[in-house]
Formats: structure tokens, sequence, C-alpha cells
């Protein structure tokens, strides 16, 4: 079982970056992945910008860091406010299912 805390929205808005006038865009405020969920690196790259950050999990776990690797390999999504990935499996190519909000993405074969 998930709990998204109410708080964490708000520490995460916190962390945007505000606009000229002062206040926080929704754009900004949504470019992080909730924590607890499984996501496919091309759920993470139309979030928000995770390209670097999927990079890094998979040079982490000595995974190749080309396109396939990028967009079809779950991830866990760790990171209470800051949004921090960390890699699962390869699912291989068209193999990993965005599941939809509130789901945990995964592995279709």
């Amino acid at each position: 079982m998930k709990f998204i805390l109410p708080g964490l929205a708000l520490a995460a808005l916190s962390l945007a970056a505000p606009t000229e006038q002062g206040e926080i865009s929704p754009e900004a405020a949504a470019r992080i992945c909730s924590y607890g969920y499984n996501y496919c690196g091309s759920t993470l790259l139309n979030i928000g910008n995770y390209e670097n950050d999927i990079k890094g999990a998979l040079n982490a776990k000595k995974q190749p860091t080309d396109g396939d690797h990028i967009l079809y390999s779950l991830f866990n999504c760790n990171g209470l406010i800051s949004g921090s990935i960390q890699f699962l499996q390869y699912c291989g190519v068209g193999n990993c299912t965005n599941a939809g909000s509130g789901n945990d993405d995964h592995c279709s074969a």
C-alpha cells in the first residue's frame, strides 16, 4: 500500500523554481516522480527532465545507457522530495508498460 503525504507535496512546491511573479508554476511543481512508485524510463522523461538521472541510475548498476535502456528500463522513485530514482530492471524494447497515474509501471514480458 502506498501513501502520499500531503506535506510532501507542499515541500516539493517549495523546491520548485518561482515564476517572474514569485509564484510556483504547476509545470515546475510537477516535475518529480511520486515516492515509492515504479516508472518506465519513457514515463520519467514525460514527467520531467530525467535523462541525466536515468543515465546515472543505469551507470550505478553497470547497465548500458543507450536509448533502449533509457526508455525501456524500470526505475523506482525513492526520493521523498527530490524525486531521485534507482534502476530495477531492463524490460526489453517495447516491454515497459505505463500503467497510468497512481499505478506502478511494469515489465510486460
